[in-house]
């Protein structure tokens, strides 16, 4: 019985073993690319030889002897996330429903394009990941990936932000429509003083709360 290979946890990398045993990584962008995609030459997984080339070719830049980010992953997707997460801006500035609301799309990118270089956060990317998601999820995306570089922006880490330019429009739908009187006095009726069905529609109804209060 044979180990099963694990699988590579970069993105757009995939691993083939040749009929001698040996692995080889590919990188292919996208599923309608012909063949195997853009071959790695660097045999040592995740070597400083090998994420310079597996960088370059996602980039669809020409490989350079510079290294893309240093070996701490400086310049790398994760590593801003990492320092934006104990920064002022994310603990202090936002409030925690917004730190509830951001911090899923930041694990999501962490999880999936942690090791890629900051380059490779495009304006297309932003583009992109707002068109795949519903309109409020793709504005949510967006404010997050603008509170992000623009963290960057404020700390030098970064020069420029990918989302400038990018406008996306608030949802238009009429919301949650008010209750009448008539339906108020019939919850009223239904739910009586002293349940606590009633006490959080008086609180609603009487302070002003909103839903994330």
């Amino acid at each position: 019985m044979t180990n099963a290979m694990p699988k590579p946890k970069l993105p757009f990398l995939h691993c083939y073993t040749t009929r001698h045993g040996k692995r080889v990584y590919y990188v292919r962008l996208s599923k309608r690319e012909k063949g195997r995609g853009l071959r790695i030459n660097d045999p040592v997984f995740r070597s400083e030889k090998f994420m310079e080339e597996y960088h370059a070719a996602v980039r669809g830049a020409p490989i350079t002897a510079t290294p893309i980010f240093a070996k701490d992953g400086q310049g790398t997707v994760g590593w801003l996330i990492n320092l934006y997460k104990r920064s002022r801006a994310w603990c202090e500035d936002i409030s925690q429903e917004t730190r509830n609301m951001r911090g899923p799309f930041l694990q999501r990118m962490e999880e999936t394009a942690g090791d890629l270089p900051l380059q490779a956060i495009t304006r297309a990317k932003i583009e992109e990941g707002i068109s795949v998601r519903s309109p409020n999820q793709g504005r949510h995306f967006f404010d997050t990936m603008r509170g992000l570089f623009k963290f960057a922006l404020a700390h030098d880490l970064y020069n420029r932000n990918p989302t400038d330019g990018i406008t996306v429009k608030k949802d238009n739908g009429e919301g949650h429509v008010p209750w009448s009187i008539e339906e108020i006095e019939q919850y009223e009726r239904h739910w009586p003083l002293g349940t606590k069905q009633r006490l959080i529609f008086d609180i609603y109804l009487y302070t002003g709360l909103r839903r994330g209060d």
